[in-house]
Formats: structure tokens, sequence, C-alpha cells
């Protein structure tokens, strides 16, 4: 049987998160739910694509994933508009999402293609729709699937989602200007600026790592946080071949992490600057 999951803004100190999944057990007693996050920050879909994408690859075909992360429908009834936001089912990689086309999707595909998309228009008969949709509709929607009534049935197959475009790297010559995408619960930095765009720009030249101001920088990529002293900046390619920037046992009881001690937050600019032979006029040029 299929699996659900959980991605949400909500946290734990209010009830929402136990009333979604009482809602999902009422209707599947024996369903299996596997919590990815509740501590999304507040209506950040970056945060709530971030996670999700990050899992795909460990959970099995016909996963039914539920995000609810900016998840108010935002519809126009009498006057249709592309800035509509629909309740959506995506097919990608084998399994299900289920979600406000908030734009999420779009990071989640990341220019891929997925299987197919429906707009969820018979849920905009549900009663209650726009209080609680995250369990009124989306979580319903999920049941359904799990049932395994039709999408036909439940709304219109769509050529497209909304498309979040401006969060992508920026390619100059011989620089890469991305931004922090992440930042964990240790404080590190985790970026936009994949191991391949990193090797397909730099094309194995020396380079800088400036962040917040060129007081700050690292010109070495290693394999480990271990591999610098304890308190040490650090720069590696994750287990998702993101760009990290960390400080080595830096959590906040133990001198701070990255996060903290550079001043850095989510959407905060990371620039890399190669350095071929003959592209810097002197040796000040560097820095």
């Amino acid at each position: 049987m299929p699996l659900i999951t959980l991605t949400s803004d909500m946290g734990h100190q209010d009830y929402y998160v136990g009333a979604m999944k009482s809602f999902i057990y009422k209707r599947i007693p024996d369903v299996k739910i596997v919590d990815i996050s509740h501590s999304i920050r507040t209506f950040n879909i970056v945060g709530a694509a971030f996670c999700v994408s990050n899992v795909i690859a460990d959970f099995p075909d016909e996963t039914i994933h539920i995000i609810a992360v900016n998840s108010d429908p935002k519809i126009n009834i009498n006057i249709p508009s592309s800035s509509d936001e629909w309740p959506v089912v995506m097919r990608y990689r084998n399994q299900f999402f289920v979600g406000i086309d908030n734009g999420v999707f779009s990071l989640i595909l990341q220019g891929d293609t997925p299987e197919f998309i429906f707009r969820m228009t018979e849920a905009m008969a549900m009663p209650n729709v726009f209080k609680f949709p995250a369990k009124n509709v989306l979580a319903k929607i999920a049941c359904q699937l799990y049932d395994g009534v039709l999408l036909n049935d439940l709304g219109e197959k769509v050529d497209n989602v909304k498309q979040v475009t401006d969060l992508a790297p920026v390619i100059d010559t011989n620089l890469i200007r991305g931004h922090v995408l992440h930042v964990d619960i240790y404080g590190n930095l985790i970026t936009n600026i994949s191991e391949s765009l990193f090797k397909y720009v730099g094309k194995g030249e020396s380079f800088i790592i400036y962040f917040r101001s060129k007081d700050y920088f690292i010109d070495k990529i290693h394999d480990s946080y271990n591999e610098v002293a304890h308190g040490e900046r650090v720069a590696i390619f994750n287990s998702n071949g993101l760009l990290e920037i960390a400080i080595n046992m830096g959590v906040p009881k133990n001198g701070g992490g990255a996060s903290s001690l550079f001043g850095l937050k989510e959407r905060d600019i990371i620039r890399i600057e190669f350095t071929p032979p003959g592209s810097k006029e002197s040796i000040s040029d560097l820095f």
C-alpha cells in the first residue's frame, strides 16, 4: 500500500498537524504516514520544495506527498486568470504530489517534465474548501488517490504548473551567482549551486567562493566537514550534489553555525569567481 507523506509550515505547537493526520487515519485506518518536515518557514515554498526534492529517491513508487505550505487556493471563479492557484496533483518519478499550484511544483521539477498534472476542479465544490484547506482539500485528495479514485473524475488535465524562475543560479563569464537555498538545523548554508554546474562553468580552474563580503571566502572544496579543524569554515558538495558552506562542529551551543557566524540567511547571495590564466590583470584583482 502506498505511503502518504506530510510536509508543512504548521510546526508542532498547534493542533494542525494532528488534525490532518487524524483526518487521514479516519478514512484510511491502516495507512502509514511519514512526516518529512513541519518546520518549513511560514509560506516558504522554496524550503518546502527543497525538503521534498531531497527525499523523492528514498521513497517507493506510488508514494503520495502532501505539500501543505502556503496552502490556501487563490481562485477567481468568475474571471479565470494565470495568477490563479488551484489545488493540483502531479505525478513525477512514479510518485504523486498534492498541493497548491503556487510555484512549489516547478521548484521540485527544476526543468524536468512530469508524467502528468491534474487541476483539481472538483475540490472547489468541497464543503469548507477555504477553511483549513490543507486538511479539507489536500488531505482529502490524497485519500481519494490512495483509494484509487480516477483523476479524470476529480479534475482536468493541464500541461504545466506555475513557474518560479527567479531562483536559478546566474552564470556569467568565469562567474556563478547563486544564493542560499536552505539553512539546516546545524546552521549549514545549502545553496542552489550544483556540483555539475560548478564543474561546467569552472572547467577545473582555481576559484574563490565569496559570501556576504570579500572578508569571507573559501577557495577549496573538501569532501567532508572533518577535513578541516573544528570551528573552521568549509565548503563541500553534499549528498544531493549542492554546494554547502558550513563551520565544522559549529552548532549554536558550540561556537555557532555558518548562518549565525556569517550573518547569512535564505536568499542571500553566494558568488563563485573562477580565475583561468589571464582572466585577472593583477594579484589584487583576485580579492
